[in-house]
């Protein structure tokens, strides 16, 4: 199976590079694929193979149909729903099975790639609430899977322009229900569900007991780590509860032993423990994607899990913000300034 990451239009943040060398370590059995664009054409990395992606026609339609905002982390919305091209693009190219993995997300030691494979489904991921699904963990079978997705992409976008790609992630998995496969976020012997879908209640059990384990989507990592601090200018907010999605992490209990560098999430019923297999680190802390560092920093996220909700200032982030903020204000100044004298010149 082919191990496959997405970066397009921006330069390589260093999470993703620390991850790119965590990968390629840990599976030597696997191909390690980074797909780029131009920005990043002189990169490389030893046993990393690289895939530069020419954008399509679908490229420029899908910009066009879109209204989110441009400048926005370098035309964030419109990358994160058109890498599904490049991965269809990647895909004719490289035939057979795709883990698309999200640049913050590290895989555990153990993650069952042959469960995936011995599933019948072509699509594979986590589903965040009755609206939203998410690529963090993205498995394509092949390439009619993948160029499958890519189409949908393309109509969403013409139908919706404010359409994100967890909305057509969670849109393919109900138009092709009988060829999908939810990766599970939650354990099936807790009640951790907030006012869930019952439909994605029974699924879920059922996905547990195939996997064995779950992955994180959206909330596991965001929970236990913090959120990423350039939402709330350099602030990162740990351990906060979201309403907005299936599972209130405070409910679950987790634990981590030295046989493994992942955790655990804790049935304190009969003391068995269920492996996370990935985890989404929003707040991209660098010391999470390194084999030297990842397990003491999660073993100190899980024996604080049931505290408080906590702030933690990333200082590079928060001065690079405020530059930003203070830069804009400067430039909505001037340009009230120069209207003023247009104004008056005029007069």
């Amino acid at each position: 199976m082919k191990i496959v990451f997405v970066h397009l239009n921006s330069p390589l943040p260093k999470h993703l590079i620390l991850n790119l060398i965590r990968t390629v370590k840990l599976f030597p059995t696997h191909k390690v694929y980074l797909i780029i664009d131009d920005k990043n054409k002189e990169f490389s990395m030893r046993n990393l193979n690289i895939y530069n992606y020419n954008p399509s026609s679908d490229w420029f339609k899908i910009e066009k149909n879109l209204a989110h905002p441009k400048n926005f982390r370098d035309n964030f919305w419109f990358t994160s729903l058109v890498r599904f091209n490049a991965l269809a693009d990647f895909s004719y190219i490289h035939s057979g099975e795709i883990l698309h993995v999200e640049s913050d997300v590290v895989l555990a030691e153990d993650f069952p790639f042959d469960l995936l494979t011995s599933s019948n489904a072509s699509f594979q991921f986590p589903v965040v609430n009755n609206d939203l699904a998410i690529a963090s963990i993205l498995y394509l079978r092949d390439f009619k899977a993948a160029d499958k997705l890519r189409k949908l992409a393309l109509n969403e976008s013409a139908k919706n322009s404010l359409t994100t790609d967890m909305h057509v992630l969670k849109i393919l998995s109900v138009n092709s229900k009988d060829n999908f496969q939810l990766l599970p976020t939650s354990p099936c012997f807790t009640n951790p569900l907030v006012k869930p879908n019952l439909i994605f209640v029974q699924k879920n059990d059922l996905a547990c007991d195939y996997f064995g384990g779950v992955f994180d989507g959206f909330d596991l990592g965001r929970y236990l780590f913090g959120d990423d601090p350039r939402n709330n200018r350099g602030i990162s907010i740990i351990r906060k509860v979201d309403t907005k999605v299936y599972i209130d992490v405070r409910k679950l209990d987790f634990t981590i032993d030295q046989n493994r560098s992942f955790p655990y999430i804790l049935n304190t019923l009969n003391n068995q423990k269920l492996p996370i297999y990935a985890l989404h680190i929003h707040c991209k802390n660098l010391k999470y994607f390194s084999d030297d560092t990842n397990y003491k920093m999660f073993m100190k996220a899980i024996i604080n899990s049931k505290n408080k909700m906590q702030y933690r200032i990333y200082p590079r982030i928060f001065l690079k913000s405020m530059q930003a903020s203070i830069f804009r204000r400067f430039k909505i100044i001037l340009t009230k300034i120069k209207n003023r004298n247009y104004k008056c010149i005029n007069l």
